[in-house]
């Protein structure tokens, strides 16, 4: 059996991949699923984009800064996966 964090990595690296359209094949059930989820998106997919959200906590200004997997963006919305 994998390990989780294995398991996780090889998912997200292959996700990553094959939405960069990279000519990559699914080798096994949970990539295929990833597939079929991304191929089903209307929209351009972006990898990796840096992304900032201001916030107040406890009446004080934050902002809070990283970087997130992939952003599905369409004519009418943005959204994360």
């Amino acid at each position: 059996m994998t390990d989780g964090i294995e398991f996780g990595s090889r998912l997200h690296e292959f996700a990553e991949q094959y939405a960069s359209g990279e000519d990559v094949d699914p080798q096994d059930d949970e990539q295929r699923r990833v597939r079929l989820l991304l191929d089903s998106m209307d929209g351009e997919l972006r990898i990796e984009e840096n992304a900032y959200l201001p916030l107040e906590v406890d009446g004080k200004q934050v902002t809070i800064q990283g970087i997130v997997d992939l952003v599905h963006v369409t004519n009418d919305t943005i959204g994360t996966v």
